[in-house]
């Protein structure tokens, strides 16, 4: 009897050593660094001595990463000592958002005096009873914050998880409104009110700024936060991108936390493991993430102590795989009700995939016990949070969410496909007990004749060819009758638009969402000769000369008003588009031959405005990144629509919103086209500020706009410069009438140059006429002719010929 209890007490602690070794972890896996573990925070020395060097020279910073970067562990684990050490008095304060909850305000002002109560920071200027109805600037302005040794402190507010305030802070424009009156060192109105009213008196200095902001986002969202900058400029301004490790980083994570049990060639296999393949930043340098490095090693050195070994080896880390998280989330569940995991999936995560947080009193309530909560944060899956006096619980990382997501939807898939399948051996029973099997047959035969139909007509993509084609509310149409295979093949140039279904008959949508266009040549390959072109550039812009400041035209060599040159925007000759709901414009996507993406171009949210009559635009880089396609200031562009749908006013902005001057100079460009939606004038506008309207201007090519006229098989056969009355005008090129003419299958053959009075003249080139010949839609000869008829030399040549 005696040895079976010593057995029995052996391994109870042996157990109970086993947990207290995995406790002892140097990794937080999926929950975020705190101040208490600066000791084991490494790999970040840097980004915080630099981001601190970025709260110093400002008021507001802005901290930005992707998810699982661990931005709250810089700023509790690296930041937040650093501050302290310097005389600053931060606070981390995460706002609840829902009704019958106390205003940000009062959540930010409250959390300030419990942390000063908490490390016995004292509060002058204020009393508690003060602070009832304050605003956030006059309780800055009217504290003092003194540390115990008698050190005058600066209080720093970080407002981490900012982006809550875009998805779950509905109503929260009055906090955001004070939060910039703050950042922006601006009375508020009603203060300001008040004080002329005589009802209330500022004692504070209101030009001092004793205090700092810090908001902490995902950069997904910081679109969203750039909207705020017409009440809050200081957004644009302070700006720290926090990055994924690099390789240097993440080896010093795991040989500093984890030498004890880690040699330099396992560290480094670790490194590989979880930078994966194709995975590199900019710079062609492997990125590793520092959450899903956590992750890795917390569970190696779990399954190191659940084994008993003393050391974490390379077969150790082969074994863990790519599914780390999957496997983690999958344990985490391991003898609970699957009523836990569905609660988890459901009310912890929102419809679109993101973190949820919810008291624990309310989950309780819903059937989930204390315990089992208990048991899921010891597992690291959950974690509590203590929000203004209440207990709450949400995922320990957004890392979780995709695997929860994914989850989540299979159960309802398989839920679906459950129901699906009663249903058709319902139907399968009624059919059997039909007298009409014939009639039912050809219902049968019908539903999926419809389906079939459904499918192709809203579904499936199809594509059309086009000579030219329109934009309609920033999606493209094309131009008269659909091109022939045989059609395109004898053409230069041809668009492809490819449109998520078509209308067939009287069934299908009227306008079919497009996914993209190609410009193409006769081969059906992609080609630059193509006349698209961006907003904020055109190849046949009317340039300044950077040396002589002089306007010159036509000089493709030169360089032009913009900061992408022409090789870089030029080569763009396929596009793609993404669409909202009713067809609203999202953003589109230019790329080059190869595929690679040149810039895209951005639409501002539609709950600004009416999208169908106007919508305002930027362009980025592929990373993301506002793009300049100018040296000027035109940055921005603000489009009208006519009832139609098409371009009647494009209008340059400055990142401010100011109105500056764009293409060829001009404040703005206006457009009329015909019923086809072919463009029947064009003519550049300046904003007047004694009218307080546009008006016509001559820009820098000379004029004010140009006619267009057409074909009835759609091509443009003649263009006429006029001035701001409307009258002929000759441009700086020396044409006032360009006229074209084309072979059977729509290639431009000939172009010439005249005046007004139909008298032929020569451009500022020598040249009056150009004719081209095609074999096949390539062009295989190109010659210049004066007046006389005769040949004239160009560039050190007359006639150019290609050959294929």
């Amino acid at each position: 009897m005696n040895s079976v209890k010593d057995t029995s007490g052996d391994l109870q602690n042996k157990q109970e050593k086993m947990a207290e070794h995995l406790q002892q972890s140097p990794w937080k896996g999926l929950n975020y660094y705190l101040e208490e573990d600066q000791a084991l925070f490494f790999g970040r020395d840097r980004e915080i001595q630099e981001f601190v060097k970025f709260i110093d020279r400002d008021v507001l910073t802005i901290l930005f990463a992707t998810s699982g970067i661990g931005k709250t562990s810089l700023l509790r684990a690296g930041v937040l000592p650093l501050l302290r050490s310097s005389g600053k008095f931060p606070v981390v304060v995460r706002l609840l958002y829902g009704e019958g909850l106390p205003s940000p305000q009062e959540q930010l002002i409250t959390t300030l005096i419990e942390e000063a109560k908490k490390l016995q920071v004292e509060i002058e200027g204020i009393s508690e009873v003060d602070v009832s109805g304050m605003g956030l600037w006059e309780f800055f302005h009217s504290i003092e914050c003194w540390s115990p040794r008698n050190d005058l402190l600066t209080p720093v507010i970080i407002l981490d998880q900012f982006e809550e305030i875009f998805t779950l802070g509905k109503g929260a424009d009055e906090f955001i409104e004070a939060l910039a009156d703050l950042a922006e060192n601006r009375i508020p109105v009603n203060l300001r009110r008040a004080v002329e009213a005589e009802e209330k008196i500022i004692s504070c200095d209101p030009n001092l700024q004793n205090y700092k902001i810090i908001l902490a986002l995902r950069e997904d969202y910081v679109p969203k936060l750039d909207l705020l900058r017409s009440r809050m400029p200081s957004v644009m301004r302070n700006r720290f991108a926090l990055q994924s490790f690099d390789q240097r980083a993440a080896f010093e994570v795991i040989s500093r936390a984890g030498g004890e049990w880690i040699d330099d060639t396992v560290a480094e296999k670790i490194v590989e493991a979880v930078a994966g393949e194709n995975n590199q930043d900019h710079q062609g340098r492997d990125k590793v993430e520092p959450a899903y490095l956590s992750v890795m090693c917390d569970e190696l050195y779990r399954r190191m102590v659940l084994r008993g070994e003393s050391s974490i080896t390379k077969e150790l880390v082969c074994e863990e795989g790519k599914d780390i998280l999957k496997d983690l989330y999958a344990r985490s569940f391991e003898g609970l009700d699957d009523n836990v995991q569905f609660f988890v999936e459901d009310q912890l995560l929102t419809e679109s995939g993101f973190r949820a947080t919810l008291p624990v009193t309310d989950a309780v309530q819903k059937g989930i016990k204390k315990d089992e909560f208990d048991i899921l944060v010891n597992r690291r899956l959950l974690r509590f949070e203590d929000r203004l006096g209440t207990r709450h619980v949400e995922m320990s990382h957004d890392l979780l969410t995709g695997v929860a997501l994914e989850n989540r939807n299979l159960r309802k898939k398989r839920i679906e496909d459950a129901e699906r399948e009663n249903q058709i051996l319902e139907y399968k029973k009624r059919l059997k007990k039909s007298r009409y099997i014939t009639l039912a047959s050809c219902a049968t035969f019908l539903i999926l004749l419809s389906a079939v139909l459904v499918f192709n007509c809203w579904f499936l993509e199809h594509k059309t060819y086009f000579h030219s084609v329109k934009k309609i509310y920033g999606q493209p149409r094309g131009i008269g009758k659909p091109l022939s295979e045989k059609a395109i093949r004898h053409r230069q140039t041809s668009y492809e638009i490819t449109t998520q279904g078509r209308r067939i008959w009287f069934i299908g949508p009227h306008h079919p969402t497009v996914i993209s266009l190609r410009a193409i040549d006769s081969h059906f390959n992609l080609t630059t000769q193509h006349n698209m072109e961006t907003y904020l550039y055109s190849s046949n812009e009317a340039p300044i000369d950077e040396k002589t400041e002089q306007t010159f035209f036509g000089a493709n060599d030169k360089t032009a008003q913009r900061d992408l040159s022409e090789e870089e925007l030029q080569p763009v000759c396929q596009w793609e588009y993404f669409s909202g709901k009713n067809g609203r414009p999202i953003y589109e996507i230019g790329k080059n031959g190869n595929g690679d993406i040149v810039w895209r171009f951005i639409y501002a949210p539609s709950d600004l405005y009416d999208w169908k009559k106007q919508v305002v635009g930027h362009f980025v880089n592929k990373s993301g990144y506002p793009q300049k396609q100018r040296q000027d200031e035109a940055d921005y562009v603000q489009i009208s629509y006519d009832e139609r749908g098409f371009e009647k006013l494009i209008e340059y902005r400055d990142s401010n919103g100011q109105r500056v001057s764009g293409r060829d100079g001009a404040h703005a460009l206006e457009r009329m086209y015909d019923s086809q939606g072919r463009e029947l004038s064009m003519q550049s506008m300046s904003w007047s500020e004694n009218s307080q309207k546009y008006e016509r201007m001559v820009d820098r090519a000379g004029n004010c706009g140009v006619h267009f006229y057409y074909k009835e098989s759609g091509w443009l056969i003649r263009a006429e410069s006029f001035g701001t009355d409307e009258e002929p005008c000759p441009v700086k090129d020396g044409w006032v009438v360009c006229k074209q003419n084309y072979d059977s299958w729509g290639n431009l053959i000939e172009q010439s140059f005249w005046d007004e009075k139909g008298q032929p003249l020569v451009n500022v080139m020598g040249i009056h006429k150009i004719e081209a010949t095609y074999l096949s839609g390539c062009l295989i000869k190109r010659a210049h002719y004066g007046i006389n008829g005769l040949k004239t030399i160009q560039q050190g040549y007359a006639i150019v010929r290609m050959k294929y």
